[in-house]
Parts: C-alpha cells; structure tokens; sequence
C-alpha cells in the first residue's frame, strides 16, 4: 500500500503574523475582514491562522520592485 507524504504547513496565529509583517495586529486583523481579505487567511470558526508560506508568497507578490536609480547605486 501506497502512502502519501504529509504535507507540514506553518501556521501562525494574528500576533505572529503581525510580528512578521512588521504590522500591528489590528491592522492585519482588519485586512482580513470582509469578502475579498487583502491578505491569505484561514478561518477556523472564530480563529485566524495564516500560512507562512502564503504570506511569503503574497509578500513578494504584492512588493513594488525598487526604482532603476536605486537598483544601481
């Protein structure tokens, strides 16, 4: 019998994806509200969890590339 691998995913509470993002908790709280959250979130009934791994994703997604003058000092 064939088994599938377990697949670990990261997952961090509100205050540890705060930390991470260098935002305050209830500014990433906000950004999970409504239909369309700016942010990848999990809902647990009443818990908030993200994925690290989507959050790194959304990170460099979302992340503006520097300018040309600064990308050769």
């Amino acid at each position: 019998m064939m088994r599938k691998e377990a697949t670990i995913h990261r997952l961090l509470t509100l205050t540890e994806a705060a930390d991470y993002l260098r935002l305050h908790p209830r500014t990433l709280e906000a950004w999970t509200r409504g239909p369309s959250p700016k942010v990848p979130v999990i809902r647990l009934g009443r818990l908030i969890r993200f994925e690290l791994a989507a959050l790194e994703r959304w990170l460099r997604e979302n992340t503006n590339p520097p300018p040309e003058d600064e990308e050769n000092p």
